[in-house]
């Protein structure tokens, strides 16, 4: 049984700042009607990008998320396993809101992200590629 897909925080910025190759790999994704799931802690990591590094205000940053919220192929998600994320964050070195991420995941789940670091969680990760899954 093939697992879910998920979709981390760059992923989402780039979409964001308007990347057309991430752009169209998601219209592509909407086309499909194959839904990703994005989880809270993804979200909250949005924010704080928005809002820490670009200097997006409130009503800016409402309107990044809405727009989230409102594409079909992607569905928000928000159980995790404190557990397993403080066990992989003892064991793997990387950062706690990842490994947040990653508490979410089964073996045979995929996360689309730039950041490889999710590699040293055990976590499959995929690149996006707009002429491929």
């Amino acid at each position: 049984m093939p697992g879910y897909k998920y979709v981390d925080t760059n992923i989402l910025i780039r979409i964001g700042e308007g990347k057309e190759e991430y752009i169209r790999w998601l219209q592509a994704k909407e086309e499909k009607d194959e839904k990703m799931m994005v989880a809270s802690i993804v979200m909250a990591e949005v924010i704080w990008v928005l809002k820490s590094f670009y200097k997006k205000n409130r009503e800016e940053i409402n309107q990044f998320v809405d727009s989230i919220v409102a594409t079909r192929c992607l569905q928000l998600r928000s159980k995790h396993n404190i557990k397993k994320a403080l066990e992989l964050y003892k064991q793997s070195g990387i950062k706690f809101t990842d490994c947040l991420i990653a508490s979410y995941m089964k073996a045979e789940d995929v996360i689309y992200s730039d950041d490889l670091d999710f590699e040293k969680s055990g976590v499959k990760r995929r690149e996006i590629r707009v002429d491929q899954d």
